[in-house]
């Protein structure tokens, strides 16, 4: 399998060892006539089965560690809410979500900082499908996942490390399955609600057979 690791804009020496201490710390039926007719009934017209396409799964979303103080039912509800759309954005816009082939990206970053977008440009080999994206087919999701460990200060999410994972399957000139897995550091400021300012994420490839591996 080969691996990429990439590392974007990392929290500030002050936030990873906080995150890193916390973490640590851590029928029916049927009716008939019953008159006289002795005609046989029609039978009813046979079913033809219709192959449906198998639903892509959906995220798997989780609260993981949370550290600092305890936060709310409610509270995490409303981080799964808030902070899984921006992992879903980037998984759709970025390797799975959309037709093919394409080129492009879309909204995948609209949930990342500035920075962090900057830093996604060096980077398109791993965060995203784009190397590839004109020479495939079609993207089969076999499994996307996010956990989401939570530093809490008064009973409030101060920072969230999202960890993520996914897996799909390519088709086309380049047939892969490929998983991508790591971190998504989220703050909340600005107005703008919760943002990924970095990330620590590396993806694998192997053959799916058939098709280059390259």
């Amino acid at each position: 399998m080969n691996v990429r690791t990439t590392r974007g804009r990392r929290p500030g020496r002050t936030m990873v060892a906080t995150l890193a201490a916390a973490l640590v710390v851590t029928a029916g039926g049927c009716s008939g006539d019953d008159g006289g007719d002795d005609a046989e009934p029609t039978p009813p017209p046979a079913a033809t089965a219709t192959p449906t396409a198998e639903p892509a799964p959906a995220t798997v979303a989780r609260i993981g560690q949370v550290a600092g103080t305890r936060i709310s039912r409610a509270t995490r509800d409303q981080l799964l809410g808030q902070v899984v759309p921006i992992v879903d954005a980037w998984f759709d816009g970025a390797y799975v979500g959309g037709s093919w082939p394409r080129a492009g990206v879309g909204d995948a970053f609209a949930g990342f900082t500035a920075g962090a977008r900057r830093d996604v440009r060096r980077d398109l080999r791993v965060m995203t499908n784009v190397p590839i994206g004109e020479r495939i087919t079609g993207v089969t999701v076999r499994r996307r996942a996010v956990a989401l460990d939570v530093l809490a200060v008064k009973r409030r999410a101060a920072a969230v490390t999202a960890r993520v994972s996914l897996q799909f399957r390519t088709s086309g000139e380049i047939a892969r399955v490929m998983t991508v897995r790591g971190r998504l550091f989220l703050t909340k400021g600005g107005g703008r609600g919760w943002q990924v300012f970095g990330y620590d994420v590396s993806a694998g490839a192997r053959p799916a057979g058939g098709g280059s591996a390259r």
